[in-house]
């Protein structure tokens, strides 16, 4: 009597152990929201079944919001359904639910394929997640002799590819622009082409100098946007990134001002451009990268202070040395080199005096300014 007891026991220790079987969902496809095809596709898996589990129909319902999957079609190749007379048979009379059923009769199936397949189309973005449930009990025929209490479901989810697109992207309206001597900096717009304008739309711009070295040069000063919003921005010394959003036209418009760091600093500048989409379900990657050459002309003279500015004064303006006096009269502009030999001489009652330094070779030079009495002297380095 006792011996008996304790093969019970036993006996139903190791039924509950078979009970605890597992019901899955497998999503067997990760959708490319940004390729031409948007389907999906799913199983249900039993684990292994034996012909002595006595599996001869089915009746399974699976809940999913219709917003973001749509079924289309229950598919048997490579399931136990195919050992199916019947099914498996999709039904989407009940809103949000996929219901799909199969029988046989008087002849069960085995193995340890999925029991069936679901495909349909992606409707959601890539953000989306396609949550699926199991809104009933499933139900299969009575004698079949497997439960299944422990239930895990996959959900359809989306990732975006990009592609690369070298007609999207941005590029500079000049080759080259210049830091004269007369100005410390200089503006250069780019157009951003062929960006999405869509309400989520995001794309981060960066500028920057080819070579570390540059910024010895010129500095990055300013920015501003055309037709766009620049949401943020980090200026450094090197590069300058800003966050772009909100395009109101199809080609916005981004102006960047650089300044020179000295008036003795000269030589050319590369500036390099790109852009990268943002946009959490953007489907293309801007490949359009520009350069743009600013060449920072050395002055061509540099001018001491007068001594007389009160009488008369004398400035450079590009490559000309401009006299001013501070009454009417007679007005001479002298031009000598270190040996105090005369180069060029004005005389003239126009005002003001000027006299081009143009095709002056590299040297220093003394200017003498006389008016009437007054003389104003300066030193010019070339």
């Amino acid at each position: 009597m006792i011996v008996q007891v304790i093969v019970l026991i036993v006996g139903l220790t190791i039924s509950t152990v078979k009970a605890q079987d597992t019901l899955r969902i497998n999503s067997l496809k990760v959708v490319d929201v940004c390729s031409g095809e948007k389907s999906w596709l799913i199983s249900l898996s039993l684990g292994t079944i034996n012909f002595s589990d006595s599996l001869e129909s089915f009746d399974i319902s699976i809940g999913y919001d219709r917003s973001i999957i749509r079924p289309s079609a229950a598919l048997k190749e490579g399931t136990l359904s195919a050992q199916m007379s019947n099914g498996p048979i999709l039904n989407v009379v009940v809103p949000n639910e996929m219901r799909i059923y199969g029988f046989n009769i008087a002849r069960s199936v085995a193995g340890s394929l999925p029991l069936f397949a679901v495909s349909g189309d992606y409707l959601g973005e890539c953000n989306s997640i396609g949550q699926l449930t199991l809104p009933i009990e499933p139900d299969f025929n009575g004698e079949f002799k497997r439960k299944f209490t422990v239930r895990r479901l996959d959900s359809v989810t989306a990732i975006n590819v990009r592609k690369n697109s070298v007609f999207s992207g941005c590029e500079f309206d000049k080759e080259e622009a210049m830091i004269s001597e007369l100005d410390a900096s200089t503006s250069v717009a780019m157009k951003l082409k062929n960006l999405s304008r869509e309400s989520t739309a995001k794309y981060r711009l960066t500028l920057s100098f080819e070579r570390q070295s540059d910024s010895t040069l010129m500095a990055f000063d300013s920015i501003y946007a055309i037709g766009c919003t620049i949401e943020d921005i980090e200026i450094g010394s090197t590069r300058v990134g800003v966050t772009i959003s909100s395009l109101t036209r199809d080609a916005p418009e981004i102006v960047s001002v650089v300044k020179r760091r000295s008036l003795e600093s000269s030589g050319r500048v590369n500036v390099s451009a790109s852009v990268i989409d943002r946009t959490p379900c953007g489907c293309v990657q801007p490949a359009l990268n520009d350069t743009v050459v600013i060449t920072i002309d050395r002055p061509n003279v540099n001018v001491s202070t007068s001594t007389d500015e009160d009488a008369c004064t004398i400035s450079l303006r590009s490559n000309e040395v401009h006299g001013m006096c501070g009454h009417s009269g007679m007005k001479k502009l002298i031009l000598r080199d270190l040996l105090g030999q005369t180069v060029q001489q004005i005389e003239t009652d126009n005002y003001p005096v000027v006299m081009s330094t143009s095709n002056l070779t590299s040297g220093m030079y003394f200017v003498a300014l006389s008016c009437n009495e007054d003389h104003a002297f300066k030193l010019i380095l070339k």
